[in-house]
């Protein structure tokens, strides 16, 4: 039976990211996914063109939520939009800014940016169990 030192429940991309960040810290990583794939949601996101993020800096993504926006202080201030697309530049998938704000793939296919974050785990050695149905 193997042993994990992390478990993270969900490959979307927050899921997929932590696992990352775990492992690149040297840690066993397992992420459990309730879908046959991961990142499902991703590929319907933005209607399939994955609104990534927006152009506004951290301050005008918490004013966007009003009250509700307080508990991304700390998770903007973590990791920001800007290293949001900085990352996924580094991983091949040129964004672009339309004139909304909204931070996309610029050629507009959520897949590009699926495929991202997999390269990315593959990389980092993490493993995954996909399960239809699965339920923790």
């Amino acid at each position: 039976m193997d042993q994990w030192d992390v478990a993270v429940i969900g490959a979307g991309p927050a899921g997929l990211t932590a696992a990352c960040r775990a492992a690149v810290r040297g840690r066993k990583t397992l992420v459990l996914e309730k879908n046959r794939k991961p990142g499902v949601k991703i590929l319907i996101s933005g209607g399939g063109h994955c609104n990534l993020t927006h152009a506004a800096d951290a301050r005008g993504i918490v004013k966007a939520f009003r009250a509700q926006g307080r508990f991304l202080h700390s998770a903007l201030a973590a990791f920001s939009p800007q290293q949001l697309v900085e990352l996924m530049e580094s991983e091949g998938v040129p964004m672009t800014v339309l004139p909304n704000g909204k931070i996309l793939p610029a050629n507009g296919r959520a897949t590009d940016v699926l495929a991202a974050l997999m390269r990315r785990v593959a990389r980092r050695q993490v493993s995954s169990d996909a399960r239809e149905g699965a339920h923790c």
